[in-house]
């Protein structure tokens, strides 16, 4: 894991990282975790939760782009486009051989997450042991699933995955690659339903038609901008900030990249940031990954538990559709479809819900703000600096091993970057 945290106003940009790295099989420190990408104008990038892409290292990655590129980076958002562009050709480009068995590897870690979600939803609706079977659940689970994909992707509900609106650059590659393993991979996912409800494989064996749909319900998820819950763990963060020719102010763009395969990299932008002259344009205050302490001394609720609790709400509120839809099966077409219009509104309007039952959920952000927007640029890196202290007290205080010393700094100018280390 990592500590990692963007201040941003209309003079400069400070990123702001601990120096460790760890997951389930290693921890290490001293990892450096920013990259520049263009002196003129000044563009950096800062790494958090994966420190290589289909196992090459991101320094490798950068030094090799920059090169590449050299010259044509002229603005934060072409230094995004050809990055993304870059990585998406990784697993093709022969520089890096990477084996085809990484690919199938990826596919099936994220089918099995797939599962799990479809399987969460199962349970939420009555499967369990003992209660309901799954037959009589796993459609009206795919059905919510599906409407949670349609409503993140900001997409027609009636449109089928082979229709306008999803991602139409899916190569024919990856077509291919998903037929061929797709089978495969979902019975690992089922293996996996087995270990963690503690079941037999009979208790979660499917009808060839219900197999079918989880299979085109799966094809759908890929081609969307959705993710199975806590497969975040395997994206890699990309924060890309700096200036451009056009503008005095800066400006910053989170990205995050899941593993390729089949020729299909899944990417997911979390945040365009963009400084101007209006007073809520004026500060960005952004953290990543193992932030707690300073979430919790910002907001009254973390931004990740409100984000979670529209997910809930959204899916009683898609479970509600159905069983409206179910109930009223006497109701004409024209009624059906306005049921279903009335239900995607709201689960859209979810999060204003949620933010009016909370209206003071934004906590101390409004001054931590107001300090960022009026803070010259080595006042911003200090500010910065004392934010990262909290987080590095906290984690030695608890013994937490997965943040730690140095701390290091990149503070870019409209004309310069300079680079920094607290120990």
């Amino acid at each position: 894991m990592t500590s990692e945290i963007l201040l941003m106003n209309q003079e400069a940009v400070v990123l702001g990282a601990d120096s460790a790295v760890s997951s389930r099989y290693f921890h290490a420190t001293g990892f450096h975790k920013f990259f520049t990408l263009s002196q003129s104008p000044p563009i950096a990038v800062m790494i958090y939760n994966a420190v290589h892409y289909s196992g090459v290292g991101w320094s490798i990655i950068f030094d090799e782009f920059s090169k590449l590129y050299e010259g044509q980076i002229v603005s934060v958002d072409k230094a995004a486009d050809f990055l993304l562009d870059y990585i998406k050709d990784i697993n093709k480009n022969k520089r890096y051989s990477i084996d085809e068995k990484v690919e199938f590897s990826a596919f099936e870690e994220y089918i099995v997450y797939f599962v799990q979600h479809v399987f969460g939803v199962a349970q939420k609706i009555g499967w369990d042991t003992g209660r309901l079977p799954l037959s009589v659940v796993i459609d009206h689970a795919m059905d919510v699933c599906r409407r949670e994909m349609i409503t993140e992707s900001r997409l027609d509900a009636d449109k089928t995955p082979e229709a306008s609106g999803l991602n139409t650059e899916a190569p024919d590659e990856f077509l291919a690659f998903f037929e061929k393993n797709i089978e495969a991979a979902l019975q690992s996912g089922l293996s996996y339903i087995c270990y963690k409800y503690d079941v037999s494989r009979t208790a979660v064996e499917l009808p060839v038609e219900a197999l079918q749909g989880l299979a085109k319900l799966a094809l759908l998820s890929c081609l969307t901008d959705w993710v199975p819950e806590d497969y975040g763990e395997y994206c890699a963060g990309l924060v890309i900030a700096g200036f451009d020719t056009q503008t005095p102010f800066p400006m910053a763009r989170d990205l995050k990249v899941y593993p390729c395969f089949g020729g299909l990299t899944k990417v997911t932008e979390a945040g365009r940031h963009v400084i101007g002259v209006e007073l809520a344009k004026s500060s960005v205050v952004r953290t990543y990954a193992q932030m707690k302490i300073v979430k919790d001394f910002l907001y009254v609720i973390d931004p990740r538990t409100r984000k979670r609790l529209t997910e809930e709400l959204r899916c009683y509120v898609n479970m509600m559709r159905r069983g409206m839809v179910s109930l009223s099966n006497k109701i004409d077409l024209d009624t059906a479809s306005e049921i279903n219009v009335l239900f995607d509104r709201f689960s859209r309007d979810i999060p204003t819900v949620i933010d009016s039952a909370l209206p003071h959920w934004l906590g101390n952000v409004k001054n931590y703000s107001a300090n960022v927007r009026n803070s010259n640029p080595t006042a911003l890196k200090d500010l910065a600096l004392k934010t990262m202290i909290m987080v590095i007290h906290e984690a030695e205080l608890g013994v937490n091993d997965s943040v730690g010393r140095p701390l290091h700094f990149l503070t870019l100018t409209k004309d310069k970057i300079v680079s920094d280390t607290w120990e």
